[in-house]
């Protein structure tokens, strides 16, 4: 972290010397994904006297309820049914394995076998990895808010029927979701995490993940 602070540190200097409003921005945007990098990361680290078990299990836990109550009520009209009639079913199964014992390795990855056929879907895919991609810790809260805000534009284009504009949405998405893995890979490789699944980590927000 110390590491990626140095430029940020150093661009603040110089845009303080030049007093060019753009350049200050870019610096202050800069230190406040390093700031939320730094609260994630403590938030992240706070569970880290559960067992394996426990926490992989909590992870699970709090990756189905945003499923069900956050993703899928959003973009429901959106997704096709039988993608959805799946979705659904997973997520029961995944519950069901974590009350009755199942390792909790075997539910994470029965999530994960539901999330990839779900993103997988050409048509909405870019939208609903946006939005998940903004629920991720490691990822900047102003970028996590470009995504639900893309995510939000190109479904309303999806509703409609505006291809065209569904699909210069769905382009500057990619663009973002760019930036926000490369933020949450340096996220990662700093932290303790490094024993986790790539990319299912922890759900951000705890509303969201009804603890």
């Amino acid at each position: 972290m110390i590491a990626s602070l140095r430029p940020a540190v150093e661009l603040a200097l110089a845009a303080q010397g030049s007093r060019d409003r753009e350049q200050a921005e870019l610096a202050l945007a800069q230190l406040r994904d390093l700031r939320d990098q730094v609260a994630a990361k403590h938030e992240a680290l706070a569970g880290a006297d559960l067992s394996d078990e426990q926490r992989i299990k909590q992870r699970v836990l709090g990756w189905v309820t945003f499923y069900e109550q956050t993703l899928l009520p959003r973009f429901w009209d959106s997704i096709p049914p039988e993608r959805r009639d799946e979705a659904v079913q997973s997520l029961r199964a995944v519950r069901v394995m974590l009350q009755t014992g199942a390792p909790a390795e075997a539910a994470e990855l029965k999530l994960l076998t539901m999330r990839e056929n779900l993103f997988q879907e050409d048509s909405i895919g870019p939208m609903l990895k946006a939005w998940y991609w903004a629920t991720l810790l490691g990822v900047p809260e102003r970028l996590a808010e470009a995504l639900r805000d893309g995510a939000k534009q190109a479904h309303e284009q999806h509703r409609r029927g505006d291809l065209d504009g569904y699909r210069q949405s769905v382009d500057r998405l990619q663009e973002r979701l760019a930036e926000a893995q490369a933020l949450w890979k340096t996220w990662r490789e700093t932290g303790a995490l490094v024993d986790a699944l790539p990319d299912l980590v922890v759900v951000k927000d705890r509303e969201e993940r009804g603890a």
